[in-house]
């Protein structure tokens, strides 16, 4: 009898737990799923944190210009009276109106250097697979991390400078012919505008003083460079331009040194206003400036469960959920993500030697430059320079991007009525095999 109700006992605890306990699997199946996100943003600077520094003036002057020359016949007074003209004969006139202006415009613009990027990723998770299901109260963890596409870019651009004078010229013509009490008819026959507009930026701003033998130039450095990959997590970008040079003109040396004039490049005109190169070989030292940039991105997210709790993570680190009560046969899962870049700037100076040549060009005043048919720069000697400004910030401006993803779940089973039968069974057989115990002492 003893050895039955173990038996019995045994059996029953086991087909309750069976019923009542969750199944527990030996391993998840994981699946990595991979989302393409796209983050741009423009007009950031490339000094500092947020949007490029924008200074714009706009002057002008406008001068109208109206003349009328008319011819007007009859108008007499026919009946006159003590007190005025009683009745006075019909008039007609008829002319031309010429109405113009002449304006000047001067606008300035001054733009402190910014950034464009453009920056596509893709996201990986790696989530329990569809055939896994989670219980209420159980934790699953979602691991995540990201990569740049290979067409992620950002693109530099250096302070500028533009000042563009504008003159405007307008000009209408209208001939008239009228009655009195009859009414005017005009008629425009002639209308002209003119604009001209002079610019000047950053390529035209620079001062070049040309000799004989030899030239010195300081000119607006123009740095715009293009970043490309440096490896999955990194974009860099580098550019130079020289900002001052002064160098000695070979070949006009040469002929003076063979006793013969000079005149492969001089100055010409009024004051010397003028200077040609038909041949210009210069030997000098440079100072370049040199610009080094790097976009270093990072993804930050939130997920947004159906209960709206929030989960913020770090892309690249495991991320922890834990299943709500009441969701169904799935979990919808929100998330959100931002793109956190941090961006550096190495601007320095540097020195060189090498040779500029430059072959058929006219330069003159108010911007005058025809030519060159040719121009080539080597730089044979670079000198190794330092820095003025290094910093590194975070560069704002990215839009968000979402996506959603579920996560299958399943609830927790009531206890049916077999299993209570059985723990009722279990209960009455304990409690007879009491009572017979008791009996038999």
């Amino acid at each position: 009898m003893e050895f039955l109700h173990k038996a019995l006992t045994s059996l029953t605890v086991a087909t309750v737990a069976a019923l009542i306990t969750p199944n527990i699997a030996n391993a998840i199946q994981l699946t990595t799923n991979t989302y393409p996100l796209t983050f741009t943003t423009s007009g950031q600077s490339i000094w500092d944190i947020g949007n490029t520094f924008n200074f714009k003036d706009t002057k002008s002057i406008s001068i109208p210009l109206i003349r009328e020359d008319a011819i007007r016949v009859g108008g007499i007074c026919i009946i006159p009276t003590p007190l005025g003209c009683a009745v006075r004969a019909p008039s007609a006139s008829a002319g031309l109106r010429t109405t113009g202006r002449f304006s000047f415009q001067n606008t300035f613009n001054l733009n402190g250097g910014f950034v464009d990027a453009f920056i596509p990723i893709n996201l990986n998770l790696t989530i329990p697979d569809s055939s896994e299901a989670f219980k209420p109260g159980e934790t699953l963890v979602v691991s995540s991390s990201f990569s740049l596409v290979n067409n992620a870019s950002f693109t530099t651009f250096s302070p500028n400078i533009t000042d563009t004078l504008s003159l405007l010229f307008n000009l209408q013509a209208d001939a008239f012919a009228g009655i009195t009490g009859l009414g005017e008819v005009r008629q425009r026959i002639f209308s002209q505008s003119i604009r001209k507009d002079i610019t000047v930026n950053n390529e035209q701003l620079e001062y070049e003083v040309n000799a004989t033998y030899g030239r010195l130039l300081l000119k607006a450095p123009i740095i715009n460079t293009m970043g490309t990959l440096l490896n999955s997590q990194t974009l860099v970008s580098s550019g130079n331009d020289r900002i001052l040079n002064a160098s000695i003109n070979l070949p006009n040396l040469a002929l003076s040194l063979a006793g013969l004039p000079p005149i492969l490049s001089g100055n010409f005109g009024p004051r010397n206003l003028f200077h040609y190169d038909l041949l210009s070989l210069f030997l000098g030292g440079n100072i370049n400036l040199n610009q080094n940039f790097s976009l270093m991105p990072d993804l930050s997210g939130t997920l947004i469960l159906e209960d709206n709790n929030r989960i913020p993570f770090t892309v690249g680190q495991d991320v922890s959920i834990t299943i709500p009560e009441d969701v169904g046969s799935s979990l919808d899962i929100d998330a959100v993500f931002d793109l956190n870049a941090l961006f550096r700037n190495q601007t320095g100076l540097s020195y060189g030697l090498g040779f500029d040549t430059i072959l058929g060009r006219i330069k003159g005043p108010l911007g005058l430059n025809l030519g060159p048919l040719f121009q080539d720069k080597r730089q044979l000697v670079s000198l190794p320079g330092f820095n003025v400004y290094d910093k590194t910030f975070k560069l704002e401006g990215f839009n968000q991007q979402e996506i959603n993803f579920k996560v299958n779940t399943q609830s927790i089973p009531e206890p049916n009525s077999t299993t209570a039968l059985f723990g009722m069974s279990l209960v009455s057989f304990k409690f007879m095999s009491r009572r017979k115990q008791q009996r038999k002492s």
